[in-house]
């Protein structure tokens, strides 16, 4: 059980640090400018996530927990400096499903897999599955606008 909590801990970080690394848009007027303000932030998310990554595979969940909490800072500081219309309500999609995926990886490192039933566990990972499915369809619906 406590392999399965880990392997499922490592896919929901996996999934978080792909969906940033290929997010391509950010904050300005236009949209491109608003597409280059989240490219070049997120280019500096994608070492923190990778950091997030190394955490997760050592079991180090007080790395993982700063990880997260690092990039969530970083994608409400790019977040404040998109005014761009079409890009504003596309990027704040893909930072609250990021934080949706967030909250799930807390849920499951908070689950002990020594008195855990599978019923929790099951229900652990379908809400994983919701959450690492809104993040790639927001991610996209990102990646559409800024590349439109």
């Amino acid at each position: 059980m406590r392999i399965r909590s880990s392997k499922l801990m490592l896919t929901a970080v996996g999934a978080a640090v792909l969906t940033l690394g290929l997010s391509g848009c950010s904050a300005g007027q236009s949209v491109a400018d608003a597409c280059k303000l989240v490219t070049d932030g997120t280019a500096e998310v994608q070492t923190t996530a990778n950091e997030l990554m190394t955490g997760a595979t050592s079991g180090d969940t007080a790395a993982i927990e700063e990880g997260i909490a690092t990039i969530s800072a970083k994608l409400d500081e790019i977040g404040g400096k998109i005014t761009n219309d079409e890009v504003k309500p596309v990027f704040d999609d893909f930072s609250t499903a990021y934080a949706g995926l967030t909250d799930q990886i807390t849920a499951i490192s908070e689950i002990d897999p020594a008195t855990a039933d599978a019923e929790t566990v099951q229900g652990a990972l379908d809400d994983m599955e919701t959450a690492t499915t809104a993040l790639t369809d927001a991610q996209a619906e990102l990646t559409t606008v800024c590349t439109a």
